[in-house]
């Protein structure tokens, strides 16, 4: 898979500093948005994709294909309850995000996703006309 991308800053807290007073300054989002690592292989007539999801629900997970642009984004972390203020991001929520250009001429109805331990499997049925076809020799 490659290499994901974490754009989330890192802050250190001084001594003497209270912990309460922190919270904003190193937690104001509590969300870090990163690539998705993918792998693609291709069949015959079949192209799939890999993507790394760890954590992500199928309910917190969109796929779209409009226009040859194949989107796929999942969100995975942890509810805070409303009553208490995080001062640490180690348990953020992590947005994975991926776009892909595939063939315009991919059928949106003939696209298949399932998650499975944390990798979202995409299926998309080649074209008729974009599959390699055979030809047979004659005798001539």
């Amino acid at each position: 898979m490659a290499n994901s991308n974490d754009e989330r800053g890192v802050s250190s807290r001084g001594a003497g500093r209270d912990v309460a007073t922190t919270t904003r300054e190193t937690a104001p989002d509590r969300e870090r948005r990163i690539a998705a690592p993918c792998d693609a292989y291709e069949t015959a007539d079949r192209i799939v994709i890999l993507a790394d999801m760890p954590g992500v629900d199928q309910e917190h997970l969109e796929v779209t294909l409009h226009r040859g642009t194949l989107l796929m984004r999942g969100r995975a972390g942890k509810p805070v309850p409303e009553h208490l203020r995080p001062f640490s991001d180690d348990d953020a929520t992590t947005v994975y995000e991926r776009t892909l250009q595939v063939a315009s001429s991919i059928d949106p109805e003939k696209v298949s996703a399932t998650m499975s331990d944390g990798v979202l499997r995409i299926e998309l049925a080649k074209p008729q006309e974009e599959r390699p076809r055979r030809i047979a020799i004659n005798r001539g």
